[in-house]
């Protein structure tokens, strides 16, 4: 697709590469790149000729060329807000436009002159010393043109650093060392440790300007004094180079902190009516813009659609979404996935680990989730007219024991097995109450995933009663492809299930949309070459088991990098994890990517697979989509325990306030004037606070609960703290005042 990028652009020698980590690199030398020295960069062709996973150009104060980047991480997708901001500006700004790496964001090309980059939420613009990985995955398909009255009245409402915002040095308050330690003494004094030390690369930064920034920051959280922060910067190993030693330099860094400490703290004007102000200043269009299609537009994290592989994974998940009575993505791509695994997952080893997947799909009742398995009965009941045996794959619906999962291990070691309504066997298994026969299941499901690899063997088991004795079997290779509601896993789930790994083993895809309107196509058979397709994987499976030999996924250099990088990624999130679920959903990351990316490959050539570049990324998207989600859901209090469930439980007292009516607030002494400003009181949150169990019972004391969750909220920019003084002035209340921040959803 990079043929796709404009050829104005291609034309310019202002061309980087980037790797999967997304650093600027020399395409000359493999070394790293400046955004701000030429020397650093060369041609399209010379930076796409590189190893590297991208290719990027760089903005400069020469060209004419300026970015908006739209945002839409999964772990940090847009605000409703921001939605809208985002579909008004893809809907009036008629240049061309790309997707993101991620398939989700967008970067808009036009031409115009901004001066400092400007950035509100998850929008950013800039036009200088930046640089932009270009996918060629056009969205619009316009020629770049000059939008200089559009990007006028976007940026008037955008915040940028200026001199007013920089205010007057304010006087030193501690000294220079008193600074030093505090920073040294807080939760992220590794990473100030760090900076200070000079070990920006190790921390991810792309370059040492942004770790310069980054550690400014730090000391001006610390010290409201400029003079104070550039002398403690310059004494560290980021202080030493030359351009540290320009007041200028220095002074650029630090006022963009504080002009970000300068707008943090919201006006009781700013949060009425802001968004649509900003959206009212995007002057229309005289005709109206084409309907661009339905995958261009920007969605929340409830409207995601799901990207399929490609090669025989897409393939079957294309057809039972086709043929689905309730078509839904996520339900036809576990499918896929589950059936593919189910008939190859032993014929293969990926890195010495075979390639089973456990995969669970949640939706609610009525939406759907049954045509999974659905569509797996069809497609084996075609193939078993060219391979008979293809049935043997399909494994048992349930089991009684771990035991009896062993027996049938033995009789056939590779077999996909569709489990209806996971959540009552998740129940099943938490029981305190649980049999041995109960307790020896859950054990085995836990050793069967790492035991897949060829060489690896799941042992015999010896009991008193004989007839329970199991024998060993090599490389057993069993996929779970269950489904259950979300509201029953959830209930179901426990601290046990991430201690132990079992949640960490699972692919867990949550439809999180509507009921879907039948399907007039349902039931119809699979297509002849796909029938095709699925028999020759099934001979291939019984031949490689007949003559016992398991062929090798290889994977190409850029994979390989991905992949590895994906894994460092994945140690530096375990290592700054401040909870043991984070740690624990990243610690088998890496290894179901691995995984997924061999399945993927096979698919895609069972007579010689190799993990390319695109399937590396896309497993590795799949799992994080599938990790974040994850967090999410604790996160808000749908699941989980102490911290997590506190900053729930805060929250929903912010909600339950904004639905009060006056008599109810008068009873909690609340003015409902600020209630209809969208402005909720520390005392009135303190009131409800105790009446939470997971507050009052802490052990810390329900005060300390509190105000941390509290706290937290205010960091993590849900909730907004409102300047004191004002609402004193208006109000004649002392309590402090918040409003719903941008991360509020």
């Amino acid at each position: 697709m990079l043929d796709n990028i404009p050829g104005e652009l291609r034309a310019l020698p202002q061309w980087v590469a980037a790797g999967t980590d997304k650093r600027p690199v020399n395409p000359h030398t493999g070394g790293a790149a400046d955004v701000t020295d030429a020397a650093t960069w060369g041609t399209f062709e010379q930076a796409r000729a590189t190893d590297c996973a991208y290719v990027g150009f760089v903005l400069t104060e020469k060209d004419p060329y300026c970015i908006i980047d739209l945002d839409n991480k999964p772990g940090n997708p847009p605000t409703e807000d921001e939605e809208r901001v985002h579909k008004a500006i893809l809907a009036n700004f008629d240049t061309y436009a790309e997707r993101s790496v991620s398939g989700h964001g967008y970067h808009v090309i036009l031409k115009g002159h901004l001066g400092n980059g400007r950035r509100r939420g998850n929008v950013e613009v800039y036009d200088r010393a930046r640089y932009m990985i270009c996918t060629g995955n056009v969205s619009h398909e316009e020629p770049i043109v000059q939008c200089q009255e559009l990007l006028d009245a976007l940026v008037s409402h955008m915040p940028r650093a200026t001199p007013a915002m920089q205010g007057v040095d304010a006087e030193e308050e501690v000294s220079d060392a008193t600074i030093h330690a505090r920073a040294c003494a807080a939760a992220n004094g590794d990473k100030y440790m760090a900076l200070c030390d000079g070990r920006w690369e190790a921390l991810g930064y792309p370059s040492q300007s942004e770790a310069d920034h980054a550690l400014l920051s730090l000391l001006c959280f610390y010290s409201p004094n400029n003079a104070q922060v550039r002398r403690i910067f310059r004494c560290t190993a980021l202080g030493k180079r030359r351009k540290a030693q320009r007041d200028a330099y220095l002074n650029y860094g630090i006022s963009l902190f504080r002009g970000e400490q300068a707008s943090q703290k919201a006006s009781l004007d700013e949060l009425q009516g802001d968004v649509d102000t900003w959206l009212a200043a995007l002057p229309k269009k005289s005709a109206p813009a084409p309907a661009a299609p339905a995958s261009s537009a920007p969605t929340t994290s409830k409207e995601r659609t799901v990207d399929l592989p490609p090669g025989l994974v897409g393939e079957l998940a294309r057809y039972i979404h086709a043929s689905s009575v309730r078509p839904v993505q996520e339900v036809s791509l576990a499918a896929s996935l589950g059936l593919l695994a189910g008939i190859l997952g032993r014929s293969y080893n990926i890195s010495g680990t075979g390639l089973n997947q456990y995969l669970l799909v949640l939706a609610t009742t009525g939406t759907g989730k049954e045509d999974g398995p659905r569509g797996v009965e069809r497609i084996i009941h075609a193939v078993r007219n060219k391979v008979p045996m293809a049935e043997d794959f399909i494994g048992p619906g349930m089991f009684a024991s771990g035991q009896a999962l062993i027996r049938v291990l033995d009789a056939k070691p590779c077999f996909v097995s569709l489990l209806g309504e996971f959540g009552l066997t998740l129940q099943a298994l938490n029981d305190p109450r649980a049999p041995s026969s109960t307790l020896m299941l859950r054990r085995v499901l836990l050793d069967l995933y790492a035991k897949s690899g060829w060489k690896n063997v799941l042992h015999s088991t010896a009991y008193s009663d004989a007839e329970k004795n199991t024998r060993s079997v090599q490389a057993p290779n069993m996929t779970l492809l269950g489904d259950a509601t979300p509201e029953t896993f959830y209930a179901a789930l426990g601290m046990g299930d991430i201690a132990d790994g079992l949640l960490p083993r699972l692919h867990v895809m949550e439809y999180k949309g509507q009921r879907p309107a039948r399907n007039k196509h349902a039931g119809a058979p699979p297509p002849p070459a796909l029938v095709d397709a699925v028999a020759d994987a099934a001979a291939l499976a019984l031949t490689t088991a007949s003559n016992n030999t398991c062929g090798t996924v290889r994977i190409d250099p850029r994979a390989l990098q991905a992949l590895d990088a994906y894994d460092a990624r994945c140690d530096q999130l375990i290592r700054d994890a401040s909870e043991p679920l984070t740690a624990q959903l990243w610690n088998r990351a890496h290894l179901k990517a691995l995984k997924l990316a061999g399945l993927v490959a096979v698919g895609c050539n069972m007579h010689d697979p190799v993990v390319t570049l695109e399937v590396a990324q896309w497993a590795t998207a799949f799992v994080d989509r599938g990790v974040e989600d994850l967090l999410a859901r604790w996160n808000s209090g749908d699941v989980g325990v102490g911290h997590s469930r506190q900053v729930a439980d805060v929250r929903r007292m912010v909600e339950e306030y904004f639905a009060l009516d006056v008599a109810k607030l008068r009873h909690y002494k609340e003015p409902p004037q600020m209630q209809k400003m969208g402005l909720v009181t520390y005392s009135y949150l303190g009131k409800r606070a105790y009446n939470y169990p997971s507050i009052k019972r802490d052990t810390r004391g329900a005060k300390r609960a509190f105000c941390d969750a509290l706290d937290h909220l205010v960091d993590t920019e849900q909730l907004v703290e409102i300047d004191a003084a004002e609402v004193y002035t208006k109000f004649r209340r002392r309590t402090r005042t918040f409003a719903k921040g941008p991360a509020w959803k």
